[in-house]
């Protein structure tokens, strides 16, 4: 089982960060599937896994409210069927909100990411607010550090600087057809972009038209330029100091999830839309200009 793997995998990289992910299942097929018969089963998964079953108007109502269909597809032999029905798992924040999903076919690897982020923004963040303002990732606390003050999710750098996410944005049509992103997306681009001000000391126009920020044929070429540089910074936290994390000292590793170095804009930026004033590299540097650099033969 995949969530079981992906549960065992975080737990071994930070074990008093995961106390609160608890892997569920839920029941589709309550004649058969009895409290005595689902206690024997869910541990041949995980000890943490939990099986939740009840009548079947209830298991109808939250299938529905989670898009889930099932059925019964009968066998040739009599009396004995087959339980047909939508396979994905949901991941949801300590409120119950929605965060993420995934199919049958995602890989351990890509559960255990998104996972990892959730438990650096919302056990490893600053205390949330309680009761009905409670948000998962630190959305209900505002926060200078990186975001000005701003109640958005606390680390915009692991889904597009460290894993390979996209930024979105919302629609602007009330019945979406074409661009189905939601404000949930939207609101973890919000902050890179926060954070690319600061670490450029630009403000939000360096790269978008105050006409109409979303149409790129409005756009100063700034924006294609952060365009490459998102990902130039995720090719270089993928491609480099993560692969090298098994190399790296202990002192050198991050405290709560053992992890490599990594860059976001202010690396190398610091506050200025040019690094270094602008002060080119290549004459020292021509290897970073990608042209083979010929080199004096060996006397």
């Amino acid at each position: 089982m995949k969530m079981a793997s992906a549960v065992d995998e975080l737990e071994s990289r930070s074990p008093e960060k995961t106390a609160w992910v608890v892997p569920m299942f839920i029941m589709v097929d309550p004649e058969r599937d009895t409290p005595d018969v689902l206690r024997a089963y869910v541990q041949s998964f995980h000890p943490r896994l939990m099986a939740l079953t009840g009548t079947r108007r209830t298991l109808g109502d939250v299938g529905r409210h989670y898009g889930i269909n099932s059925g019964q597809v009968p066998t040739a032999e009599p009396g004995r069927y087959l339980v047909d029905h939508t396979s994905v798992a949901y991941v949801m924040g300590p409120d119950g909100r929605y965060i993420e999903h995934f199919e049958s076919d995602v890989s351990v690897d890509d559960v255990v990411a998104v996972l990892q982020r959730v438990v650096v923004a919302t056990a490893g963040g600053p205390k949330q607010a309680a009761g009905f303002a409670q948000l998962p990732a630190g959305r209900s606390h505002p926060t200078a550090k990186i975001l000005g003050g701003a109640s958005l999710p606390l680390d915009p750098f692991t889904p597009f600087l460290e894993d390979d996410n996209n930024t979105r944005i919302q629609s602007t049509a009330a019945l979406r057809e074409v661009n189905l992103h939601s404000i949930n997306q939207a609101e973890w681009t919000y902050p890179l972009m926060m954070h690319m001000s600061h670490a450029l000391g630009v403000n939000c126009d360096y790269c978008h038209s105050s006409h109409d920020f979303r149409d790129w044929a409005q756009s100063p070429p700034q924006r294609t330029t952060a365009w490459y540089g998102i990902r130039m910074g995720g090719d270089l936290n993928q491609n480099y100091p993560g692969p090298l994390q098994p190399v790296f000292s202990p002192d050198r590793l991050g405290q709560a999830l053992g992890d490599a170095p990594t860059v976001n804009c202010a690396t190398c930026h610091n506050g200025l839309c040019k690094s270094l004033f602008g002060v080119s590299m290549a004459k020292n540097f021509p290897e970073l200009t990608g042209v083979p650099v010929e080199t004096a033969p060996v006397q």
